[in-house]
C-alpha cells in the first residue's frame, strides 16, 4: 500500500483542491479494505495489483462516505503502478465490491472513535473525611 500511495501522491504532484491529510486517510481506507478480504479472496492476485485496487476501494468508502466525487479513478490509480486498468476493474468487483458496507462501516467506526473517559470524567473516590472537632 506503501508504494502505491507514493507512486500515487507523486502522479497527483501537480493537482491544486486534495484535502488536508487526504493520503493518509486513504491510506487507512485502503488497509481496512484489505483487513475485509479474506486470504482466499486475495489468494492468487498481484501484490502490486491487489494493493492498487484496495486503494481504489478505499477512495470509493471514502468518496461515498465524504459525499463527494472521487478525487482518483481506476486509470490513475493503475496507472501509477504499472497495472491494466482492466485488473484494478475486476479484482474490485470480485473482493471489494461485495464487501463495500463492512469497509465503510469499519471505515467510519474508526474514523469516529467513541469517546473515552477522561480524568475529568472518573468518579474520584471519596477520601475518609478526618474529624476534627
Amino acid at each position: 500500500l506503501g508504494n502505491v500511495l507514493v507512486r500515487l501522491q507523486q502522479s497527483l504532484a501537480g493537482e491544486d483542491g486534495l484535502p488536508a491529510g487526504y493520503f493518509n486517510t486513504l491510506y487507512e481506507a485502503a488497509r481496512i479494505a484489505l483487513e475485509n478480504a479474506d486470504g482466499p479472496s486475495r489468494g492468487g492476485h498481484n501484490p502490486r495489483a491487489l494493493a492498487a485496487t484496495a486503494v481504489y476501494a478505499g477512495e470509493i468508502a471514502l468518496s461515498s462516505s465524504e459525499e463527494r466525487k472521487k478525487i482518483v479513478s481506476q486509470r490513475e490509480i493503475a496507472a501509477c503502478v504499472g497495472v491494466a486498468e482492466y485488473t484494478v476493474r475486476e479484482q474490485f468487483v470480485e473482493i471489494f465490491r461485495p464487501r463495500m458496507e463492512e469497509i465503510q462501516r469499519s471505515l467510519r467506526s474508526r474514523a469516529s472513535p467513541r469517546p473515552r473517559p477522561s480524568a475529568e470524567m472518573l468518579p474520584i473516590p471519596l477520601q475518609a473525611r478526618s474529624r476534627s472537632s
